[in-house]
């Protein structure tokens, strides 16, 4: 596998906030090829699926396509799915997730096209190295999203395994918690660029607070989390990813000119708020009160 050659990359979103993704992509030096509601196309490597999960706010995943076919029963599907050379990307040793989304007559259940992808790729895997991969839903290691459409059907592996909405610092959610990557995006809507003072009433579990701080810090928040889907594939360049790791936490400021409040009148939410800045790093330089008195 060749992880510096341009592939099409996909990067999802939650509704509604393609635009600010737009923003955040294009600052990276890319240029979306096209964008929907709740995706962004560019031209880009693995390599740069590194940068990009390590560095993107707004996104949920980054997706790297694979293989694209015409597909009308789940026997053809299951051949498709077969023919791909599996065995140069996934190791027999390895733990693999299919997530599946569709809308075809051709069948009713994403579980059953999820099986049926699992099952051709454990296939190949085993009648070309000898073993199969481990299977199930935990997208821990390498995951594999498949989309059918119609008769049209999109491969794609999965480079963040799980959302990066999933920062790993809250540990304590609270009531109605709010995404990271939402957070983030109306950070974005809202003016905030990490150079002036914010004030967050009604914080909930602090996720605008928390993700404001980030931001204002110049932190990754994929420096939050050590574990992602391209990890796992044969043929991970582990220097040139820890080298950009190091670039990317170089990056970072250790502290703030200003002040970010947080305020609730539910205790319980200020104790959580206070819990998962502190998981996140960034506890010193929130000031949290409850009510509404500063």
């Amino acid at each position: 596998m060749d992880m510096r050659k341009n592939e099409t990359l996909v990067i999802t979103c939650a509704q509604g906030v393609a635009g600010y993704l737009r923003q955040e992509v294009e600052q990276l030096g890319y240029t979306a090829r096209s964008t929907s509601d709740t995706t962004i196309e560019i031209a880009a490597s693995l390599h740069d699926a590194m940068r990009l999960n390590l560095t993107l706010r707004t996104g949920v995943n980054v997706l790297c396509l694979l293989k694209q076919f015409s597909c009308k029963n789940s026997d053809e599907l299951y051949r498709e799915v077969a023919s791909f050379p599996w065995e140069d990307y996934i190791a027999p040793s390895e733990y693999l997730s299919v997530v599946s989304r569709v809308n075809t007559p051709a069948i009713n259940n994403s579980v059953f096209a999820s099986q049926k992808v699992k099952d051709a790729i454990v296939d190949r895997v085993s009648e070309k190295r000898g073993s199969r991969p481990n299977s199930g839903p935990d997208r821990d290691n390498v995951v594999i999203n498949f989309y059918w459409n119609d008769d049209k059907c999109w491969l794609y592996l999965n480079t963040s395994g799980k959302k990066l909405s999933d920062r790993g610092y809250r540990k304590i959610p609270h009531t109605a918690p709010l995404q990271e990557t939402l957070a983030a995006a109306l950070l974005r809507a809202a003016g905030f660029d990490g150079s002036q003072p914010l004030v967050n009433p009604m914080c909930g579990s602090g996720t605008i607070a928390i993700e404001a701080a980030l931001i204002a810090l110049k932190r990754a928040p994929g420096l939050l989390r050590s574990n992602f889907g391209l990890k796992h594939i044969i043929g991970f360049d582990s220097e040139t990813w820890d080298a950009l790791h190091k670039e990317v936490r170089g990056q970072s400021k250790k502290k703030l000119p200003f002040r970010i409040i947080a305020t609730d009148i539910d205790k319980k939410a200020i104790d959580a708020a206070k819990k998962n800045a502190q998981t996140a790093g960034v506890e010193e330089l929130i000031e949290f009160h409850v009510g509404g008195n500063l």
